[in-house]
């Protein structure tokens, strides 16, 4: 007998437990901000989007220098 989801029953002390690991899956999937959406919010202080590009795209370069930096001091080249 096949059963669907709605027919299976979670316990009440797992109840908890499975909703706070789901609400941990679903925040890190939607983690950030489309451009649009950031465009839009800079739209509201009257900033340009040309200016929010940029910005995103001087944070992005930050960032991947920092993760190029980490590498290098977690990864050092041994000398002979």
């Amino acid at each position: 007998m096949k059963y669907s989801y709605s027919e299976i029953r979670i316990p009440e002390d797992m109840a908890s437990e499975v909703l706070t690991l789901a609400s941990r899956y679903y925040a890190k999937q939607n983690q950030g901000y489309k451009l649009s959406e950031l465009i839009e919010a800079g739209a509201e202080v009257h900033i340009p989007p040309k200016l929010i590009e940029l910005a995103v795209l001087e944070v992005q370069a930050k960032h991947q220098q920092e993760l190029e930096r980490q590498k290098k001091t977690n990864n050092p080249v041994k000398s002979f």
